[in-house]
C-alpha cells in the first residue's frame, strides 16, 4: 500500500493524453464538475474543439440540463 501510494505521487498524470484520447474515441462533451474551473480551462486548451462545460453549483446543473435537453429535442 505505501508503495502503490509513492509511485501515484511521482507517476504522471497523462492528463492531456487521456483527453486526446477520449476525444479520438468519440466523446463530444466534457463537464468539470465541483469547485473551481483549473481542469475545465486546460481541457479547453487540449481538444479545442470539444465543448467543455463547468458544474459547481445548483444553477450551473439547472443551466446544462436545460442545455441538454434542448439538444435531445433538436
Amino acid at each position: 500500500p505505501v508503495d502503490a501510494l509513492e509511485r501515484q505521487l511521482v507517476s504522471p498524470v497523462r492528463f492531456a493524453e487521456s483527453l486526446v484520447a477520449m476525444a479520438d474515441d468519440g466523446v463530444d462533451t466534457f463537464v468539470h464538475v465541483g469547485p473551481g474551473d483549473v481542469t475545465a480551462g486546460m481541457a479547453r486548451r487540449i481538444v479545442p474543439d470539444v465543448p467543455t462545460y463547468v458544474v459547481n453549483d445548483i444553477e450551473a446543473i439547472t443551466s446544462l440540463g436545460s442545455s441538454f435537453a434542448e439538444l435531445e429535442t433538436a
